[in-house]
């Protein structure tokens, strides 16, 4: 499928029967802000183009069947650090494993709300966690995280929601009796 709709800005089909990959076309459509395909049964690896969509503000790939459940499947994550504009980053639910990479403290620091529960991700919390400043959401229940928690979660002073359940994290919980970053 080719792609261009230069005045798109957002395009949802979520809660459908869609099937495929998701093409490397879809960068076409420069002003994309949201791209809303969650619920459908999409296969296949995230293309890596979605990182030259400046404007981007929103991406919801939840339970699809993207992935294969192995080492690489969250490579794409890494083009996505050029976008400063990034708000919510939902990745839940499915096929996505491998290492959580360390790219994500690297993420948009608009970035607010990032969901990567429910897949089969390992590896820990990066330890500069605390980048993601705007961060109301981070939920990463329901994975194979291991180690202890990052001190620096505790910097993230707009945190409304943590979602840690479920994973293979040990040590105590250091953040807690950090003090706030000063401003």
């Amino acid at each position: 499928m080719r792609f261009s709709f230069p005045q798109l800005r957002i395009l949802a089909i979520a809660v459908n029967q869609f099937t495929g990959i998701i093409p490397e076309t879809i960068s076409n459509i420069s002003g994309l802000e949201i791209l809303d395909l969650r619920y459908n049964y999409l296969i296949g690896q995230v293309p890596n183009s979605l990182g030259v969509l400046k404007d981007f503000q929103w991406l919801n790939l939840q339970y699809n069947n993207l992935g294969r459940g192995m080492s690489g499947d969250l490579n794409f994550l890494n083009s996505l650090t050029n976008i400063s504009s990034l708000k919510i980053l939902s990745l839940a639910v499915k096929c996505f494993g491998g290492v959580l990479p360390n790219c994500i403290v690297n993420l948009s620091t608009q970035l607010q709300e990032l969901y990567l529960g429910g897949n089969k991700i390992f590896g820990s919390i990066p330890e500069e966690i605390g980048n993601l400043i705007n961060s109301t959401t981070f939920y990463v229940a329901e994975n194979y995280l291991t180690g202890v928690i990052s001190a620096s979660i505790g910097d993230l002073q707009s945190l409304r929601e943590l979602g840690l359940s479920f994973n293979r994290l040990s040590g105590g919980y250091q953040a807690c009796s950090r003090p706030p970053l000063a401003t």
